[in-house]
């Protein structure tokens, strides 16, 4: 058995859910393979994504490794910060010099609008009576793009080993718990569906999918249409989502 994990916006947007696209992974699933999305966006958000696409998934890896669901909308397993962490990072992030923030729970976001400084309610992260449980990733929209990295290495600085601040393209900035990454996310699902880490494929085309797809007990490919950079790092190019599938499937 084999498992393909990919990243979605950038990644199989540029080319589009097509019947082709469709038609292969359904050949690849018929063969017993697995296939997914690994992203940083809101589980909501990419789970209803994927649903008006119509793309189908085995598994769903949402907010950059933080929740990892099954195809069937179960959760398998959630990694939120600490209350005081989310308490501590909103309030740097509504002092800081940018647009606005979004806090990502496992159901539901907030997103892109001012919130007020968090406030521990019972230990738990809340604005008034709202209490937002288990957060899972919060991200910030900064003005210019050339701003991220510098505000990144601050962050990294500020929160040391409690927050993982991620460059997942644009102006935006992730930050998620430091115990979570992408490939951390992808590794789990060696034990979750007991495949080998020999036989995972990855595709991806920012600097978030980075780590997955250098890890070198995965296949790891930069898409063509990513970041210079990224395909500089990853060392390994392939034209989209699925070509990655027709070839495997070839190769097998």
């Amino acid at each position: 058995m084999y498992l393909y994990a990919t990243d979605y916006d950038g990644t199989v947007t540029p080319h589009g859910v097509t019947p082709e696209l469709l038609d292969a992974l359904a050949k690849w699933k018929a063969q017993g393979n697995l296939f997914g999305v690994v992203t940083g966006r809101p589980y909501k958000s990419i789970r209803e994504q994927l649903t008006k696409d119509g793309l189908p998934v085995d598994f769903l890896i949402a907010n950059n490794g933080s929740i990892i669901a099954d195809g069937n909308d179960n959760m398998l397993s959630v990694t939120s910060f600490a209350p005081e962490t989310v308490q501590k990072l909103t309030t740097w992030f509504a002092r800081e010099e940018h647009p606005s923030f979004r806090i990502d729970a496992v159901r539901f976001y907030v997103g892109w609008e001012y919130i007020p400084e968090i406030q521990l309610k019972d230990g738990l992260p809340s604005v008034g009576d709202t209490v937002w449980p288990e957060v899972t990733e919060i991200t910030a929209e900064y003005f210019h793009p050339e701003d991220c990295p510098g505000a990144a290495e601050k962050i990294k600085e500020a929160f040391g080993d409690t927050v993982r601040p991620l460059l997942p393209g644009g102006r935006l900035i992730d930050c998620i718990p430091a115990s979570c990454s992408k490939s951390i996310a992808v590794r789990r699902l060696t034990d979750l569906y007991h495949v080998k880490p020999e036989k995972i494929f990855t595709t991806g085309d920012s600097f978030n999918d980075l780590d997955m797809l250098i890890c070198p007990d995965f296949e790891g490919y930069a898409v063509e249409n990513a970041i210079e950079p990224l395909r500089k790092a990853v060392g390994r190019t392939i034209f989209s989502p699925l070509t990655l599938l027709k070839n495997a499937m070839n190769n097998k």
